[in-house]
Formats: C-alpha cells, sequence, structure tokens
C-alpha cells in the first residue's frame, strides 16, 4: 500500500505543480475545497464530474462506499474527501499538458487508481465495509 500511496501523491503533485504554473489565481475547485474542509467534518462530498479516466472513477466510486460505512472514523472521512477532491482537480488538469506528457500521466493515474483500488478493497473487507 506504501507504493501505491506515494505513486498518488506523486501523480498529484506533478499535477499541482503543472496547474499552479497555468494559474496564480485559485481555483474553484481550491476555493471549495476549502470550504468543505472548514463546514464538513462528519458529511462526505463528491464532485459529481467523472474524471475520464474509468479506473479513477471507479476508485473514486468505492472510496464513496468505504467512507459511508459506519467503521471508518470521521477524521478519515474529512481527509479522505479533500484528498480526492484534490486528485479530481489534478486529473482534470491532464488535458492541458502537452501531448508526451499528459500520455504518461494518464498512463500513470490508470495504474494508480487500479492499485489504490485493489488496496481499498483490502482495506474494506478488513472493515468489514463493503465497497462492490
Amino acid at each position: 500500500m506504501s507504493k501505491v500511496i506515494r505513486l498518488l501523491l506523486a501523480l498529484t503533485l506533478v499535477l499541482f505543480a503543472c496547474a499552479k504554473e497555468k494559474s496564480a489565481e485559485p481555483s474553484a475547485t481550491t476555493v471549495a475545497t476549502t470550504e468543505t474542509t472548514e463546514t464538513t467534518a462528519t458529511t462526505v462530498t463528491t464532485a459529481s464530474s467523472s474524471s475520464t479516466i474509468a479506473e479513477c472513477d471507479a476508485y473514486f466510486a468505492a472510496v464513496d462506499k468505504f467512507m459511508k460505512c459506519k467503521n471508518v472514523p470521521q477524521g478519515l472521512v474529512l481527509a479522505q474527501t479533500v484528498a480526492q477532491q484534490q486528485m479530481r482537480a489534478n486529473l482534470a488538469n491532464l488535458q492541458t499538458l502537452p501531448e508526451p506528457a499528459r500520455t504518461t500521466a494518464v498512463q500513470s493515474a490508470k495504474e494508480g487508481c487500479s492499485a489504490a483500488l485493489d488496496s481499498l478493497r483490502g482495506s474494506a473487507k478488513l472493515s468489514n465495509c463493503p465497497i462492490e
């Protein structure tokens, strides 16, 4: 699981850096994330749009189900909600990357989301929180 987390964090950081270079103004997602963080401690908030990467959409759907489980601590729910919103924003920014970088980033996202979903399945089983 450690490799999966590192891969997703690396992807998030790369995409975040690319997005930062593109615009110094805060995005609507950043504002929404801040507002959600400040006002929502116990509610899972998810974006309604898909990432256009099927593997990541499957992962997001599984995380949403997992976070609704009563066995998941509320602190984890809030942290995961913020992280998921940032991941969605970063995946949306993939379209702004030049072609060679976009292809590589999309492939990395597919692999990372697939590995994260596999890991989440194990955590869900151990926590007695069905996600499928």
